[in-house]
């Protein structure tokens, strides 16, 4: 749904409940609606909402995916980000600080997600 952010994080909803009937809890592709979900749940208006779903997905995607999977950087990232547009700068600071080092570690320093981290954390604002 480009550009109706709350019509896709309803449609996302609708998928998860019938992910819920389909897939076990936390298999990897209900962890990936999940991310969407709270992603365009911020997108919508509710970033408070979204750093909730993150902060839960964020623990689930770390015990069964561990906490080097790239969809748990990925996590990691946006849950950052809507620290800071929630007003918590500061916290989003440290998280992308700590995702830096840890995605050089895993990743390398050239991968794309490395580097996006990197130009986030370089860019005053960006985040």
């Amino acid at each position: 749904m480009a550009g109706d952010p709350v019509g896709a994080a309803c449609e996302l909803e609708e998928l998860l409940a019938v992910q819920g009937d389909l897939l076990a809890a936390f298999a990897p592709l209900r962890l990936a609606t999940r991310h969407a979900f709270a992603y365009w749940k911020a997108e919508a208006g509710d970033p408070g909402r979204a750093i909730l779903l993150l902060t839960e997905l964020l623990a689930d995607q770390t015990g069964i995916l561990g906490p080097e999977h790239p969809q748990t950087l990925a996590t990691r990232h946006t849950l950052a980000r809507w620290k800071a547009e929630a007003g918590d700068r500061g916290r989003a600071v440290v998280l992308l600080t700590e995702l830096l080092a840890d995605q050089t570690r895993i990743l390398g320093p050239e991968h794309p997600q490395t580097l996006v981290t990197r130009r986030t954390l370089a860019r005053d604002g960006d985040i």
